[in-house]
Protein backbone atom coordinates (compact mmCIF):
# COMPACT_ATOMS: atom_id res chain seq x y z
CA UNK A 1 0.00 0.00 0.00
CA UNK A 2 1.38 3.42 -0.94
CA UNK A 3 1.76 5.70 2.04
CA UNK A 4 3.50 8.93 0.98
CA UNK A 5 3.65 10.19 4.57
CA UNK A 6 5.98 7.31 5.62
CA UNK A 7 9.62 7.62 4.56
CA UNK A 8 11.15 4.57 2.91
CA UNK A 9 14.21 3.28 4.71
CA UNK A 10 16.95 1.40 2.77
CA UNK A 11 16.56 -1.51 5.22
CA UNK A 12 12.97 -1.91 4.02
CA UNK A 13 14.39 -2.89 0.64
CA UNK A 14 17.44 -4.85 1.78
CA UNK A 15 15.49 -6.97 4.25
CA UNK A 16 12.44 -7.54 2.05
CA UNK A 17 11.57 -11.11 1.09
CA UNK A 18 13.36 -12.05 -2.12
CA UNK A 19 16.41 -9.90 -1.43
CA UNK A 20 18.27 -12.36 0.77
CA UNK A 21 21.92 -12.86 -0.05
CA UNK A 22 21.66 -16.45 -1.26
CA UNK A 23 22.73 -18.51 -4.26
CA UNK A 24 19.73 -17.45 -6.35
CA UNK A 25 20.34 -13.74 -5.77
CA UNK A 26 24.03 -14.09 -6.63
CA UNK A 27 23.21 -16.11 -9.77
CA UNK A 28 20.73 -13.44 -10.91
CA UNK A 29 23.27 -10.69 -10.29
CA UNK A 30 25.96 -12.55 -12.26
CA UNK A 31 23.51 -13.10 -15.13
CA UNK A 32 22.34 -9.48 -15.41
CA UNK A 33 25.86 -8.06 -15.07
CA UNK A 34 27.08 -10.48 -17.75
CA UNK A 35 24.16 -9.55 -20.04
CA UNK A 36 24.95 -5.83 -19.59
CA UNK A 37 28.56 -6.51 -20.60
CA UNK A 38 27.37 -8.62 -23.53
CA UNK A 39 25.01 -5.84 -24.64
CA UNK A 40 27.77 -3.24 -24.71
CA UNK A 41 30.61 -5.48 -26.03
CA UNK A 42 28.76 -8.14 -28.05
CA UNK A 43 31.48 -8.92 -30.60
CA UNK A 44 34.26 -9.28 -28.02
CA UNK A 45 32.13 -11.45 -25.72
CA UNK A 46 31.01 -13.73 -28.53
CA UNK A 47 34.59 -14.04 -29.76
CA UNK A 48 35.81 -15.09 -26.31
CA UNK A 49 32.93 -17.32 -25.19
CA UNK A 50 31.36 -18.61 -28.42
CA UNK A 51 31.22 -22.32 -29.12
CA UNK A 52 33.60 -22.50 -32.08
CA UNK A 53 32.20 -25.75 -33.44
CA UNK A 54 31.28 -25.21 -37.08
CA UNK A 55 27.57 -25.25 -37.82
CA UNK A 56 26.16 -28.00 -40.00
CA UNK A 57 25.43 -26.95 -43.56
CA UNK A 58 21.97 -25.47 -43.86
CA UNK A 59 21.77 -24.51 -40.17
CA UNK A 60 21.90 -20.94 -39.02
CA UNK A 61 22.16 -19.74 -35.47
CA UNK A 62 20.19 -16.67 -34.48
CA UNK A 63 22.16 -16.20 -31.26
CA UNK A 64 25.63 -17.46 -30.48
CA UNK A 65 25.92 -20.28 -27.97
CA UNK A 66 28.26 -19.06 -25.26
CA UNK A 67 30.20 -21.70 -23.37
CA UNK A 68 30.79 -20.83 -19.71
CA UNK A 69 28.42 -17.85 -19.81
CA UNK A 70 26.21 -17.32 -16.72
CA UNK A 71 22.61 -18.47 -17.00
CA UNK A 72 19.58 -17.13 -15.16
CA UNK A 73 18.84 -19.45 -12.23
CA UNK A 74 15.82 -21.67 -12.48
CA UNK A 75 13.88 -21.52 -9.23
CA UNK A 76 10.81 -23.72 -9.46
CA UNK A 77 9.54 -24.86 -12.81
CA UNK A 78 5.92 -25.84 -12.80
CA UNK A 79 4.82 -28.52 -15.24
CA UNK A 80 2.72 -27.13 -18.10
CA UNK A 81 -0.97 -27.85 -17.82
CA UNK A 82 -4.20 -26.80 -19.43
CA UNK A 83 -6.32 -24.18 -17.73
CA UNK A 84 -10.05 -24.10 -18.22
CA UNK A 85 -11.21 -21.09 -20.18
CA UNK A 86 -14.65 -19.55 -19.85
CA UNK A 87 -15.17 -16.83 -22.46
CA UNK A 88 -17.70 -14.15 -21.56
CA UNK A 89 -20.68 -13.70 -23.84
CA UNK A 90 -21.07 -10.45 -25.72
CA UNK A 91 -23.18 -7.86 -23.95
CA UNK A 92 -25.42 -5.60 -26.02
CA UNK A 93 -24.65 -1.90 -25.80
CA UNK A 94 -28.01 -1.27 -24.13
CA UNK A 95 -27.06 -3.47 -21.19
CA UNK A 96 -26.17 -0.59 -18.93
CA UNK A 97 -28.38 -1.15 -15.94
CA UNK A 98 -28.25 -0.37 -12.23
CA UNK A 99 -28.51 -4.08 -11.37
CA UNK A 100 -25.82 -5.41 -9.05
CA UNK A 101 -22.88 -7.04 -10.80
CA UNK A 102 -23.64 -10.44 -9.32
CA UNK A 103 -27.09 -10.42 -10.91
CA UNK A 104 -25.60 -9.44 -14.27
CA UNK A 105 -23.03 -12.28 -14.19
CA UNK A 106 -25.63 -15.02 -13.74
CA UNK A 107 -26.89 -14.86 -17.36
CA UNK A 108 -23.32 -14.40 -18.67
CA UNK A 109 -22.02 -17.65 -17.15
CA UNK A 110 -25.10 -19.75 -17.80
CA UNK A 111 -24.19 -21.88 -20.79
Amino acid sequence: MLRPDVALDPCDIYLAAGNRNDEILQGCQRYWIAEAIRYTHREAVEELFADHNPTIAGQTRKRAVLTGWPELPSIERLPPRKTLHYPLKARPSSASTPLPTSLMLIPIFSV
